[in-house]
């Protein structure tokens, strides 16, 4: 017990250690959210996100469709339309080579 809280207590400092850092594609896509009215708390997490669309769409091969209903249903607080200009605004700079066509044939906006 003594040893699992000892390796507990050091990949908490290890953590604490390592600064989260943004590149620019990270500073592109977060400066891009503001705009479109997309708030967030944590950085970090925002990226992550943003992230996980790209990784969604080509390791699952997902439709944009489906992975907006995956970012939706993560935050049941961001409506459907600020759903799919996230994951917009994340293929744009996460994975420009990937369609994003597919997002046009839902009305967003109506769904609520």
């Amino acid at each position: 017990m003594r040893l699992l809280l000892m390796l507990a207590g050091l990949a908490a400092t290890i953590g604490l250690a390592v600064p989260a850092h943004a590149d620019s594609t990270d500073d592109q896509f977060l400066a891009a959210l503001g705009p479109a009215g997309i708030n967030f708390d944590d950085q970090g997490k925002a990226i992550a996100a943003g992230k996980s669309v790209c990784t969604m769409a080509n390791s699952s091969s997902m439709r944009m469709v489906n992975v907006v209903m995956a970012i939706h249903n993560s935050n049941p607080g961001l409506p459907w339309a600020k759903a799919a200009e996230f994951t917009r605004i994340a293929d744009n700079a996460y994975c420009p080579d990937t369609s994003t066509d597919d997002l046009s044939t839902l009305p967003w906006a109506a769904m609520g």
